[in-house]
């Protein structure tokens, strides 16, 4: 089941906003289930695998985008998106393909970048409803984006116990086991929602 939440940022000019995001975030989910490079990502270990691990884990990314996103560029001069290793558009192009929710996150002057200011392979992030962060009401503005992904990681949740429970009718003995473990690891109000979809589904049957 998909239940975490990617922290896709650069560590050039967004690092404090991540930070202040990430520890909200944990407040309100399980701190194993939010992914943020800095915090997750171990020594010795291939840092692609283990951003790949993540993404295969997450039902959302998010995308920190500041009014400098679309026109870093290296040491040589060249704009780092455009650069095929570069981590940023290495994470963005496995959300897309692996299809999760993507929230590009504006703050500090951050716009939407249009499709020339992306290569080919990710120019559908421009596509994706962005969230704006108000720096009047910085902490009111990521409430309400945790408010979303709650919604986001519901919708998940319910689809994970849907496709559970069609499988359960189908065969109760050997799908039992896999509806306990989509209980496993979630929030009381994740497990209401869970409640919800199983017995929705069970009463459609009965009647």
């Amino acid at each position: 089941m998909k239940e975490g939440v990617f922290i896709s940022y650069r560590r050039e000019g967004s690092s404090t906003f991540a930070g202040i995001l990430y520890d909200m975030l944990c407040q309100n989910f399980p701190a194993s289930l939010i992914f943020k490079d800095k915090n997750k990502l171990l020594p010795g270990k291939d840092f692609r695998e283990g951003i790949d691990r993540a993404i295969d884990q997450a039902h959302t990314m998010l995308v920190l985008i500041d009014k400098n996103w679309v026109s870093v560029r290296d040491k040589k001069g060249k704009n780092r998106l455009f650069d095929k290793d570069d981590f940023i558009r290495y994470e963005i192009k496995s959300a897309l393909e692996k299809e999760i929710n993507i929230i590009p996150v504006l703050f500090e002057g951050g716009q939407m970048p249009i499709p020339k200011d992306l290569p080919p392979e990710i120019q559908k992030l421009c596509n994706y409803q962005a969230y704006f962060i108000d720096a009047d009401v910085v902490i009111s503005s990521i409430n309400k984006l945790v408010d979303h992904i709650r919604v986001l990681s519901t919708e998940s949740l319910g689809h994970t116990i849907t496709e559970t429970a069609i499988k359960f009718r189908k065969d109760p003995k050997g799908s039992l086991k896999g509806f306990t473990n989509a209980f496993v690891d979630v929030s009381k109000r994740e497990a209401n929602a869970a409640i919800y979809f199983w017995n929705k589904i069970v009463k459609k049957k009965k009647d």
